[in-house]
């Protein structure tokens, strides 16, 4: 049986593909049934999806996204991504920066902005200095983590991503990290990916 498919119905399978995988592979419709089934399972390479972060105690996460390495391993970007009107005005929030590295790939450096440095474009954060490593299925997680009090009170600290009518605050995340391949590992640097949450 024939039917017709429209181009934007197999770009948006393509790209759901591409934010579960993390990668920037471009796919045909006959390969889209190979890489749905590869989701969450090994790939031959050494990558694998990051195992889940559980989310802390008592907390809601209220926003994040994931991001795949550059080809040359960076995790870099001012904006490197948003938590878009998320976070509520006046309260703590806890925010966890994760890079996973599959086996084969080593964490190069890792500094991610904290929410008032992110929104000045601002790299630094005064909260967590350094990740904490731990040894995960499949790879290495590296890990910061921190609470903040997410607090706008002038008109003018408010910016066009914010949900102004609702007190909702939108994060940035400026970040200057990037992995690398471990001595003689054939593993793709694109494997690696940073992923970053907001709770409150």
């Amino acid at each position: 049986m024939q039917v017709l498919v429209t181009a934007a119905y197999l770009t948006t399978i393509a790209n759901a593909i591409r934010a579960k995988n993390g990668k920037a592979t471009k796919y045909k419709p006959a390969d889209m049934a190979a890489a749905i089934l590869q989701l969450g399972s090994s790939s031959g390479g050494g990558g694998t999806t990051p195992p889940p972060t559980p989310p802390p105690g008592g907390k809601t996460k209220v926003g994040g996204f994931t991001l795949a390495a550059k080809a040359d391993g960076s995790l870099s970007g001012y904006t490197a991504g948003k938590i878009m009107m998320a976070l509520p005005n006046h309260q703590i929030a806890m925010f966890r920066a994760v890079i996973f590295c599959p086996a084969g790939l080593e964490l190069a450096s890792m500094v991610v902005s904290d929410f008032a440095n992110g929104r000045a474009w601002k790299k630094d954060n005064a909260y967590c200095s350094s990740p904490t490593r731990t040894v995960v299925e499949g790879g290495t997680r590296y890990v910061m983590e921190w609470e903040e009090l997410v607090n706008i009170t002038k008109d003018e600290d408010y910016v066009y991503d914010d949900d102004k009518t609702n007190d909702k605050l939108t994060y940035y995340c400026c970040s200057e990290s990037s992995v690398k391949a471990v001595t003689g590992s054939s593993v793709a640097l694109t494997e690696a990916t940073l992923t970053m949450d907001a709770f409150i």
